[in-house]
């Protein structure tokens, strides 16, 4: 007779089947690395703005969360990624995008796998909106928890949905709670599978201790990791208590909630209910990426019928991962009507507010270019202290690193469209002609390329360099102008710190 497996045994099995799965690698992949690069100490504004640019959707999420009143206490738009780095810190930057994936990688799972989803997020935003009422300053941090708070029902859903319908249906016939029903059916939690899971995932330890199923007490809140914890199982029991339970005592639950959290947290029943009302208005953007109707939260109803949808599959249609449709490609959004005016004017009240890094300011200059400009390259570079050679120090764009360091050339007369560009201090426009014909352009592997020097006090600094792998027909005089202003506010900052 075979000896019963451990807890431990039978959920390494599970995380072990789990991770093989072809569409999940990819995932952890990404969040292991996102976790690695915002942990790394020397990682500069320069990279993890260049990482961000290339995800749409990421970049769109950043540049929503600082523009919040939360981060934003200007008023003034934020429409720059570096800016919104700078304002919002890496912490944030990785909670938001480890979020970012996981809504990617599950929504176009199976109906009730995206109505699981959508819980979460719920929880999520009740995670963060409480964090806020209570004066909690890592609101993404909050958000985080929340969102990664059921993963563990996830992933059971998605990967083992037979064991998942399993669960449901013992809970309903004997009337126990969903820990009670795992722990008899498959030997763990969903709570364990989901530490087991953000473990592998080298996500920070606080998102698998904020998955602890027991309530937090109030000496708990004397540490971060109790108060993360705090607001996560507030969000995740506010989601259960409106979206999960059964209508019927929704009065009762409420009060047995505000008795439980609210001297924890500080919440009041109005607090919960403007929580519960304000995170549906901010998850419906997604809820219509998921597709799931507004009203249609409960997930009871939804799971009943998953529960008769799988009871009719086939043993080999148990694989869900076989059943995902094909990924969508997120809309680009439409760029704003004045997106160069729109940037230029966040740089000139960045150095109008006078406290600012001068890296940071030359990335925000640098990504106006860029994007304003429609150039997929842009570097700034420093003349050397002799004025004997030139060489990039910040961009932005594909094969950046690389490029920068390509970017190291000569001062001399003879030297080409540099030293033209350099000792008679004016712009050059190469998008024809004999300036593709340079040593310089043949060794960036510029079919096109824009040269703006940076003069202070009469002196050639350093310039602004975008360019082009492609030939670019037409730059008219008004984007020329726009790439102009944005130079002379570079050569302000300069001179301002340089006083300063």
């Amino acid at each position: 007779m075979n000896d019963p497996i451990t807890r431990q045994q039978a959920l390494d099995s599970r995380l072990a089947l789990i991770l093989k799965h072809r569409d999940l690698p990819a995932l952890a992949e990404h969040i292991q690395e996102l976790m690695l690069r915002v942990q790394d100490e020397e990682i500069t504004l320069r990279q993890i703005t260049n990482i961000i640019l290339k995800d749409v959707g990421l970049s769109l999420r950043v540049l929503r969360t600082a523009n919040s009143v939360h981060y934003n206490r200007s008023g003034r738009p934020i429409v720059t990624i570096g800016h919104a780095v700078a304002l919002i810190g890496l912490d944030a930057i990785r909670d938001l995008a480890a979020t970012l994936l996981l809504v990617r990688h599950f929504r176009n799972s199976a109906p009730g796998v995206r109505h699981l989803l959508a819980l979460s997020l719920l929880s999520a935003n009740h995670a963060r909106l409480a964090a806020s009422l209570t004066g909690h300053k890592q609101l993404e941090e909050a958000y985080l928890c929340g969102m990664f708070r059921n993963l563990g029902e996830v992933l059971l859903a998605c990967y083992f949905p037979r064991d998942y319908v399993q669960v449901l249906e013992h809970m309903k016939q004997k009337m126990c709670s969903d820990r009670m029903a795992c722990r008899t059916l498959l030997g763990f939690t969903y709570e364990e599978l989901g530490q087991a899971t953000i473990t592998r995932w080298n996500m920070p330890d606080r998102v698998a201790f904020s998955m602890r199923p027991e309530t937090p007490t109030r000496n708990s809140l004397g540490t971060e990791h109790g108060r993360v914890h705090a607001l996560a199982s507030f969000g995740h029991e506010l989601t259960a208590v409106m979206h999960r339970d059964s209508p019927e005592g929704l009065r009762g639950r409420m009060r047995r909630m505000i008795e439980t959290h609210g001297p924890l947290l500080d919440l009041q029943q109005r607090d919960m209910e403007w929580i519960a009302e304000q995170a549906i208005e901010e998850t419906k953007s997604t809820f219509d990426m998921l597709q799931i109707p507004l009203d249609d939260l409960r997930l009871k109803a939804q799971m009943e019928h998953a529960i008769s949808m799988l009871k009719t599959l086939d043993e080999s249609e148990f694989d869900l991962t076989d059943q995902l449709l094909e990924d969508d490609p997120e809309p680009e959004p439409e760029p704003p009507a004045d997106l160069f005016g729109d940037m230029t004017h966040e740089v000139h009240s960045v150095i109008t507010e006078g406290v600012f890094e001068l890296n940071q300011l030359l990335m925000i200059t640098l990504e106006a270019m860029q994007r304003g400009g429609g150039f997929p390259v842009a570097l700034f570079c420093l003349v050397a202290e002799d004025h004997r050679e030139i060489q990039a120090r910040l961009g932005l764009g594909e094969a950046i690193e690389d490029l920068i360091a390509r970017f190291r050339f000569p001062l001399r007369r003879d030297s080409g469209p540099l030293s033209e560009a350099m000792l008679a201090r004016h712009d050059i426009v190469a998008l024809h002609g004999r300036y593709l014909d340079s040593d310089m352009a043949r060794a960036m592997g510029a079919a096109s390329f824009l040269l703006y020097p940076v003069v202070v006090d009469g002196v050639a600094v350093g310039c602004f360099y975008l360019q082009s792998g492609k030939k670019v027909e037409e730059f008219g005089e008004p984007q020329r102008a726009s790439l102009s202003g944005l130079r002379d506010l570079a050569a302000a900052a300069i001179k301002m710190k340089r006083v300063g």
